[in-house]
């Protein structure tokens, strides 16, 4: 199988590519990341928690906190959530 990230080719069930260190699971598929942003525009924070990835009450937090102090900075923060459920993190 061949990376999206950098197009080397990679032994079939592999997790990470050896090249780039690009997540290779099929937990990151553009439809489950897809799911996450529909989530997250739901209720901002859901996507993340669906993708298991920590900070999701943060981003409820700071959206909501938005929303109440002026409409603008919560929809701004709402629009950051959403793209963030979107993006495939970094490996570490």
């Amino acid at each position: 199988m061949f990376c999206s990230s950098c197009g080397i080719a990679n032994v079939d069930g592999v997790v990470f590519c050896k090249s780039c260190g690009a997540p290779f699971l099929p937990f990151f598929t553009s439809s489950n990341r897809l799911i996450a942003a529909f989530l997250s525009l739901l209720i901002p924070g859901l996507g993340q928690a669906y993708l298991g990835r920590p900070g999701a009450l943060r981003w409820f937090i700071k959206t909501i906190i938005g929303y109440v102090l002026f409409i603008i900075p919560g929809l701004v923060f709402h629009a950051l959530c959403i793209f963030d459920a979107i993006s495939v993190p970094k490996p570490k």
